[in-house]
Parts: C-alpha cells; structure tokens; sequence
C-alpha cells in the first residue's frame, strides 16, 4: 500500500518492502533501498509495516479530528490554498498569453516586412511564396 511513498530518514532514498518467515510467522517491513544496494552508503534500518499502518491511522485520526472540531476554519484554509493555487496558475497562463502574443506580432512583423521587401524589388515573388508557405508550415506545427 506504501510502495514508493516513504523514503529514508537517514539518506533520503526509498524504502522498499520485505517481507520474512521468521518463526512460522510473516513479518513485513520497509527497508532502505541504499543499504541493500550499497552497505557503506546507509546503516542497517527498517520500519514495520505494522507501525507505518498505525502511524498512518493515528496521523488520519488526528486530521479528521481537527476537521470536525475547525470545520469552518478548515475549509477557509482549504479555500485560500485552493485560491493561491488558481491564482499562481492564473498568472502562469497570462505569461503564457503574452509570450505568445508577442510571437505573433513578431511573425506579423516579418510579414510585413517581407511583403515591403517584395513590393519595392528587394525580394522577388517566387522567394515570397516560399517564405510564406514555410511560415506557414511553421505556425502549424
């Protein structure tokens, strides 16, 4: 059930599911992957899988408890990280907007410039075409 999500303490790296048959029982535990991989990189430790499940459950417990005693004060705290959450998206698809407009104007600009060049004599009107259908080709992709 926790596969990929507890890490070590020590070392950072996961912890990964054991399981043995010690004394006609079945015993799972969570051990560093460093230690198994390398002995020198990280000391000999484990948790059960038994603790992890009680420590998750008190920890669920707590938070649940927390919500029906602060309901209305939980769901204010829940609504301004929701808030910051949709305004920091918010503010990254406006710079998303903006960088795209001015792409725009640039390749606006281009084209202007282009066809300027084309009516004065600077380009001719075959490389006009061929410029145009690989902006073209350009903006499609």
């Amino acid at each position: 059930m926790f596969s990929g999500l507890l890490y070590c303490g020590d070392c950072g790296e996961k912890l990964y599911y054991c399981s043995t048959n010690n004394y006609k029982r079945e015993q799972a535990f969570f051990c560093c992957s460093a230690y198994r991989k390398n002995s020198d990189v990280c000391s000999v430790h484990y948790i059960r899988e038994k603790i992890v499940n009680e420590l998750v459950l008190e920890s669920m417990k707590r938070v649940l408890w927390y919500v029906q005693c602060y309901e209305t004060q939980f769901a204010k705290e829940q609504m301004n990280i929701l808030d910051i959450r949709q305004q920091k998206e918010l503010l990254t698809k406006r710079r998303e907007l903006e960088k795209a407009i001015r792409r725009v104007n640039e390749i606006d600009n281009i084209i202007q410039k282009l066809y300027e060049d084309n009516i004065i004599g600077k380009v001719s009107d075959e490389r006009k075409a061929v410029n145009a259908k690989d902006k073209t080709a350009e903006n499609n992709t």
